[in-house]
């Protein structure tokens, strides 16, 4: 009887071990990197976003004119003669009339008046509110830093102000310090501000100050009015 030898192959031989720990710290890093990647792209579609309103006012079909812009500036100047006259007074503003200042004369005539890295500011006017936007940065790194602001004038030369909103792209900001830097800008130009935590909330109450003219005219506000699409101011100089 024969006996078939056994025949062992060499694969049986060979033991198969854990991977390596090389190989392991490649893929955890491979898996890391990939992930980065993916947040950063995220993180890069939020800061791109632009709000509706600042959207439509930046586009090149946004239409606004040369004489939209002089219209603008004869309302300013005409409103700043009246208020050097004894007798009431009033002006209404068109935020298409501001827009069109924002996006013409200061582009061309006035960038200085811009806080450096600030560009294209626009403004849009609602019922009681002011929503402002402005591009931050140059370029593929640029994003919009927007804010929606309620404005009233609670007595004479007095008014509330509430940031109700803020962002950097579609990223929240911190409202205290949106409310900081309204509080500051007002101060710079001799309004008089304190800010008062309510409920957790900031506002600020901005008492203008009674200017007097060259011809010792005392001026007070008496009401602003802000609307869909306009703004109204009405005082007095006595």
């Amino acid at each position: 009887m024969f006996m078939i030898p056994s025949v062992t192959s060499p694969l049986n031989d060979q033991q198969v071990g854990p991977p390596s720990a090389s190989s392991g710290i490649f893929a955890r890093l491979l898996i890391f990197c990939v992930g980065a990647m993916c947040l950063l792209g995220l993180m890069m579609v939020f800061l791109l976003q632009k709000p509706d309103f600042y959207r439509e006012r930046v586009s090149e079909k946004s239409g606004f004119t040369d004489e939209q812009s002089r219209r603008f500036l004869t309302k300013v100047a005409g409103l700043r003669a009246a208020v050097e006259r004894t007798g009431t007074w009033e002006a209404v503003i068109l935020d298409d009339e501001a827009n069109a200042w924002l996006a013409i004369d200061l582009e061309k005539n006035h960038r200085l008046l811009l806080p450096k890295g600030l560009s294209r500011p626009r403004v849009k006017f609602e019922k009681r509110h002011i929503a402002l936007g402005c591009t931050v940065g140059a370029g593929p790194f640029s994003s919009v830093v927007s804010m929606n602001v309620r404005v009233e004038l609670i007595q004479v030369d007095q008014m509330r102000i509430q940031v109700e909103s803020a962002r950097i792209g579609a990223f929240p900001m911190p409202r205290g310090a949106a409310s900081k830097w309204i509080e500051e800008s007002l101060t710079k130009v001799g309004m008089v501000c304190e800010a008062r935590n309510m409920d957790g909330t900031i506002v600020l109450f901005v008492r203008l100050p009674s200017g007097r003219t060259g011809k010792d005219l005392v001026i007070h506000v008496e009401s602003l009015h802000i609307d869909t699409g306009e703004i109204l101011f009405e005082g007095n100089t006595t």
